[in-house]
């Protein structure tokens, strides 16, 4: 099911370069790191939002319990427009059909994980040359605040990797989600993130509940 996955979000990652222009990708001669341009990699993890009791939060069938990430404090409106539309893939592999809802301009997408029995969350990962950090806007639980997700780079060039041919590219280095690290050290690649039913504090579960 792994390799299902990533091949789908491949597909979904050529998706998305076509809707947001981003030229990350175009060839730099000298091998060096461009100033001031917007890029985004993928999620080195996936992340599941439950109640206290480890229930989904996330239904398929309800838009509105759809996590969204932004790049900017996004209003009511902005979070309407997010989820319209929202597009469905569906990929079979070894008899197995799995479902991708792809939205946000093609940035965000969940799937259900059968080995959990919830629904995964991914985005992409935004950021600007040449900064190493940049903090990100996830909205999870419909009209709530938003939770933080800092992100911190590495940038590569041609020089230290010769594969890259004269352009260059980035590796994720941390993940902070409510500042609590979410990527290293996480072998499993999965966060659950518990939302109280009556409120109070985010709970934030690395690699296990």
């Amino acid at each position: 099911m792994k390799k299902n996955v990533w091949r789908t979000l491949a597909l979904l990652f050529l998706s998305a370069l076509c809707v947001t222009g981003c030229d990350w990708f175009t060839a730099v001669d000298d091998g060096k790191i461009p100033q001031g341009v917007i890029f985004y990699t993928g999620c080195p993890v996936a992340f599941y939002f439950i109640d206290e009791d480890g229930n989904d939060l996330v239904d398929a069938r309800q838009e509105s319990s759809y996590p969204l990430v932004f790049r900017f404090i996004a209003d009511e409106d902005d979070r309407v427009q997010a989820l319209m539309p929202v597009q469905t893939i569906s990929q079979t592999e070894h008899g197995v059909t799995t479902d991708f809802y792809v939205y946000n301009a093609g940035s965000n997408w969940l799937w259900e994980d059968a080995e959990e029995n919830l629904h995964a969350f991914q985005s992409y990962m935004w950021g600007k040359t040449q900064n190493t950090e940049s903090t990100m806007l996830i909205y999870a639980n419909k009209n709530a605040a938003p939770d933080s997700l800092q992100v911190q780079y590495k940038y590569r060039t041609s020089k230290d990797d010769p594969s890259l041919e004269g352009s260059w590219g980035v590796d994720i280095t941390s993940l902070r989600y409510q500042g609590v690290e979410v990527f290293i050290g996480n072998e499993k690649r999965k966060v659950f993130i518990e939302k109280p039913s009556l409120g109070g504090k985010t709970v934030v579960h690395v690699g296990s509940i």
